[in-house]
């Protein structure tokens, strides 16, 4: 009690002793070295930013999406193998699934059909040729057996077209689904004995080793962020913003972008970890200081510049801010030395003069 006593007879003289400038509205305030010290007031000094950072925002690795391939179920059926993992690469031809599927047996079946009916009248229009050419048969029988032909072909070529080329026969009236392109798989949306509807997704492949990230954008900079800003990266590694989605997800509350990795920068599909949106303004009124050094007195941002005889209590823009940092657009220049610590003794000070 006698420390807290002491402590505040010691503020109070302090107040008394560095008065606010006079005509200058609580715009400067005398101190010397020792007032300082006995208020525990430390600096720390602006400096030159190249880029503002908007602000700190989650983000999480994905494939590059121009890459993707789906894989789906071209039949309805259950599912009796799976020879795919998540992160496991394949190359084209590779089996993935095997899924027993009566549709695609009546199918086949349909197939064989047609290809016995196409060989049949393939042989009918070979003799009519013969006996047309022999005299003994008239022309127009000919024709009527080229038709025939036609028509069968064109069955064979609808049941065919009807069998994606990465689907092959399987043991047991079931299909074998082979992977279309080489790649890693990103998602895998099936296990063993799952029955799947046709042209349902069983996997998700990338057939590319470029990522992206996908960053989560709150709703009050899904309107201010632009194609033009940067992403940076913990390493300080720049990507470039992709594409915006300005609709907001109704569970996270929030858009997203999709920015590309920087060569070199050192990461793997699905790890998570937080990135900066910043925007290139080189000027030499933008300077970025320590968080701390910025307050709020009366509803305006301001900081406390060092001066020879005290401190100048100067208003600032905030134009970007983390955690750690905030990037000022203001009078404030490189090289200014600000208050860090302290702040709530200069704010009483500067409050009791504008009270």
């Amino acid at each position: 009690m006698k420390i807290q006593i002491y402590a505040i007879a010691i503020f109070g003289l302090l107040l008394m002793a560095a008065p606010i400038a006079a005509g200058q509205s609580a715009q400067h305030i005398e101190l010397t070295d020792q007032q300082m010290s006995r208020l525990g007031i430390t600096l720390d000094t602006a400096m030159a930013a190249e880029n503002a950072v908007l602000a700190e925002l989650p983000a999480r690795v994905i494939p590059a999406r121009s890459e993707l391939a789906v894989v789906s179920a071209p039949y309805e059926g259950a599912v009796l193998s799976v020879s795919a993992l998540p992160g496991q690469t394949v190359s084209r031809g590779d089996t993935l699934f095997v899924i027993s599927s009566r549709d695609y047996v009546q199918d086949r079946s349909g197939l064989e059909q047609a290809r016995a009916e196409y060989h049949v009248a393939k042989a009918a229009r070979e003799r009519q040729e013969r006996l047309v050419a022999e005299g003994i048969a008239a022309r127009s029988s000919l024709d009527q057996a080229v038709g025939r032909e036609r028509t069968a072909l064109a069955m064979v070529s609808e049941h065919e077209r009807s069998t994606p080329s990465f689907v092959q026969a399987g043991p047991q009236g079931s299909y074998i689904v082979k992977a279309s392109i080489g790649g890693t798989i990103s998602k895998v949306n099936v296990g063993v004995g799952d029955n799947v509807a046709a042209m349902s997704a069983l996997l998700i492949l990338n057939g590319s080793d470029d990522l992206w990230v996908d960053v989560q954008v709150p709703v009050r900079l899904i309107g201010e962020v632009t194609q033009e800003d940067l992403i940076i990266y913990p390493s300080g590694g720049a990507g470039e913003i992709l594409s915006i989605q300005k609709v907001i997800d109704p569970r996270s509350r929030a858009g997203s972008l999709i920015a590309t990795v920087p060569t070199g920068e050192t990461v793997i599909q699905g790890q998570l970890f937080t990135v900066q949106v910043a925007r290139h303004t080189p000027s030499d009124s933008l300077v970025i200081v320590p968080s701390s050094a910025v307050v709020n007195i009366a509803g305006v941002d301001r900081v406390f510049r060092r001066t020879d005889d005290g401190f100048s209590l100067v208003d600032v823009n905030v134009s970007g801010a983390t955690k750690e940092a905030k990037t000022l657009r203001s009078r404030i220049l490189p090289g200014d030395k600000l208050a860090t610590r302290g702040l709530v003794e200069l704010k009483a000070i500067a409050l009791q003069e504008m009270n």
